[in-house]
């Protein structure tokens, strides 16, 4: 099965984030900070059957929600951040790197 990776990135300073797969919720996590030395804050990792999802990311506390449908046929790398009040995304077929 292909795995799904989401890299929570820079920006997040102690929030809630909730990740939902295909209407179902799949984890919650506290106190989200991004560690500034390698701009990474949390990694989520699951292996899913191939085809069509939607993942959404929510962070409640301020009311940011995005909706993302992705394709799996091979494993796929997702970069979340908090950028200028909004959820901002990047998806790619590499993992991202982090120093």
């Amino acid at each position: 099965m292909p795995r799904l990776q989401i890299d929570f990135q820079d920006g997040f300073s102690g929030e809630t984030v909730e990740i939902v797969l295909d209407n179902q919720p799949l984890a919650r996590y506290e106190d989200v900070r991004t560690d500034l030395r390698i701009n990474l804050a949390l990694r989520y990792e699951a292996e899913l059957p191939s085809g069509e999802h939607t993942v959404q990311v929510r962070i409640p506390q301020h009311a940011l929600a995005i909706s993302i449908r992705l394709t799996l046929e091979t494993d796929l790398y997702v970069g979340v951040a908090l950028r200028n009040g909004a959820i901002v995304y990047d998806v790619r077929t590499e993992p991202f790197i982090y120093m």
